[in-house]
């Protein structure tokens, strides 16, 4: 051996202690409470108090159920925590969690009481019911389908079923519609899903009977409520009927009072005073108030100048802006004005009110039979008339119009007058009957102007100058009057104007022999015939209804005849002794 010096070898040898995995006793749930069958969450925390890492899991215990953790590594100093959902078992009771660290093969656990996390969380089990209303069903007492409406009085039994979503146990009560128990009733559902049933039997009340299946704890359940019509007995018919009505008039009459009331109570809050009406109506006067109609420039109460009063202003004691005396406001601040204030108090003078008397007018009596004159007879002998000729001579004109009426009646009917008496095929016959107007055309084909004319002779016209007819065209005026029917003069004729006698003592006038016959012939004239009147002597009139005629007038008592004379110049009746004829004037 050549050298010892480096036979010795050294080196450095680290031990650690061995490491241990700290594990918090708590197990920390999501949530303090959870409905049986839904999950919960677990956090277990861990950490690594040694100086070297290590590995390992969780195993762990919870609600009956053992499961482990993924494999977990943790380094020196790490502190990790492990989250896990797990479900909970049916029914309500306290669900207890239990996780341990278990170190990985080849790893280190210095102590293992340190290990362990536990904890607990409450596992309820609410219950859940829903009605199941395809069940529904409504029995009478012989357990046979009940038919609507419900006989008042009669028993029946309603049933329903229930579905659950949880376990546990509710009750129930049945009650009727015044809140009446009538039976009490309990579901038990111990596995989830089960199906429960609930019956309740009644008594039928009319006019409306109500059940209600109410549940103890709301939460559970609905309220179930259900209302059938029923007819009332003869029994107790009379007694709802009135009931009923009873309660229909109260209601009527409550309204009615309410309406009263809120109309008063409107008309009480809108109306305004009579001042206040007749200031939004009338202008008045600012000296006496006298009403204005607003275009008088003097108040015809009090003769105050309303023109000059228009005229005059004022500062306005609010703002100062210059306002006329007669504005009741500002309109730049809008403050009350005292109008009065401005202008002298005078006295109103109210106008005398004329009275009017009524006159009564004279009643008109329409009954009263006018008489005429007294002295009728005196004042138609005047006229050279007779009372008792003119008398005659109206009844005779009379008689007259009303035979020409009744002919022109007969005229205008005489196609209804003359199918009265006509039987069917008679009738038939006459409307068949076509009349015709129309002439005959002509047989000749073509016709002009020219021939139209060549037939009518020798044609004149007016002369071309004048255009109007002259003594020369006499003859074509007298063609024209018998064309149109007229009545005219021709030129040259002599024409007697008048009824006078010819006065001779003009210069020029033809003295000729002239008479006047003022006599009448007393017998009564008898009307003309006419076409009806001569008719009736081949065929019996129609009867027709008597004609209304006025009375004749009474007859005057009989005077003595006036003595007179004749005229010597026309031969005229004048009195004896008067000095001239009233005839001719002689």
């Amino acid at each position: 051996q050549e050298r010892t010096d480096n036979d010795d070898a050294s080196g450095v040898l680290t031990i650690y202690p061995i490491p241990d995995v700290y594990v918090d006793a708590n197990a920390l749930p999501t949530v303090p409470s959870v409905q049986s069958g839904e999950d919960i969450e677990w956090r277990v925390t861990m950490e690594n108090t040694g100086d070297i890492g290590v590995s390992g899991n969780i195993q762990y215990e919870f609600d009956g159920v053992q499961g482990q953790s993924p494999p977990i590594l943790l380094d020196a100093g790490e502190a990790f925590t492990w989250t896990v959902s797990l479900s909970t078992a049916l029914g309500a009771h306290t669900a207890e969690f239990e996780g341990q660290w278990v170190a990985a093969p080849g790893s280190w656990d210095a102590n293992k009481q340190n290990s362990i996390a536990t904890g607990s969380v409450m596992v309820e089990s609410k219950l859940k019911l829903n009605w199941e209303y395809a069940t529904f069903d409504l029995r009478d007492a012989e357990n046979n389908t009940a038919e609507l409406p419900l006989t008042d009085g009669e028993a029946y039994t309603l049933t329903i079923g229930l579905t659950s979503q949880e376990t546990g146990s509710a009750n129930y009560t049945c009650q009727d519609s015044s809140n009446t128990v009538l039976s009490s009733m309990e579901v038990d559902i111990v596995n989830r899903g089960d199906r429960a049933s609930l019956s309740c039997t009644f008594a039928a009340t009319a006019s409306m009977t109500t059940v209600r299946l109410i549940p103890e704890d709301a939460s559970i359940s609905s309220t179930l409520s259900r209302s059938f019509a029923t007819l009332a007995t003869n029994a107790d018919g009379d007694g709802a009927g009135s009931s009923s009505e009873t309660g229909t008039v109260a209601l009527f009459g409550a309204i009615a009072v309410a309406l009263i009331g809120a109309l008063v109570a409107a008309v009480v809050l809108t109306r305004e005073r009579e001042e206040e009406v007749e200031r939004d109506i009338f202008e008045y006067c600012p000296a006496c108030d006298g009403e204005l109609e607003g275009t008088e420039d003097r108040c015809p109460h009090c003769s105050f100048n309303l023109k000059k009063a228009r005229n005059q202003f004022h500062a306005c004691h609010a703002c100062g802006e210059t306002v006329p005396d007669l504005m009741e406001n500002c309109p730049y601040c809008g403050a009350q004005q005292d109008v009065s204030s401005f202008f002298e108090r005078r006295e109103r003078r109210e106008p005398r009110q004329a009275v009017k008397e009524e006159v009564a007018l004279p009643e008109e009596d329409e009954n009263e039979i006018v008489t005429g004159t007294q002295n009728f007879a005196d004042a138609v002998k005047e006229f050279g008339f007779d009372e008792e000729h003119l008398e005659e001579e109206w009844d005779t004109n009379i008689e007259a119009a009303e035979a020409e009426v009744e002919a022109a009646y007969d005229r205008r009917y005489a196609d209804e007058i003359a199918m009265e008496d006509m039987t069917e095929e008679e009738l038939e016959a006459y409307k068949e009957q076509v009349t015709t107007t129309l002439s005959a055309r002509r047989s000749d084909d073509v016709q002009d102007l020219d021939s139209i004319l060549s037939e009518k002779g020798e044609l004149k016209s007016l002369a071309e100058e004048t255009g109007e007819l002259s003594a020369s065209d006499a003859a074509i005026r007298e063609q024209l009057f018998e064309i149109t029917g007229e009545d005219g003069v021709l030129p040259g004729e002599k024409v007697n104007i008048g009824m006078s006698l010819t006065d001779s003592s003009f210069a020029g006038n033809e003295v000729s022999e002239a008479t006047a016959n003022f006599s009448f012939d007393e017998k009564e004239e008898k009307p003309p015939a006419t076409a009806k009147a001569k008719a009736d002597g081949d065929a019996p009139a129609k009867a027709r209804k008597a004609v209304r005629r006025r009375p004749s007038r009474q007859p005057k008592k009989e005077e003595a005849p006036a003595e007179t004379d004749v005229c010597g110049a026309c031969g005229a009746d004048v009195p004896v002794g008067a000095t001239e004829c009233g005839v001719c004037g002689a």
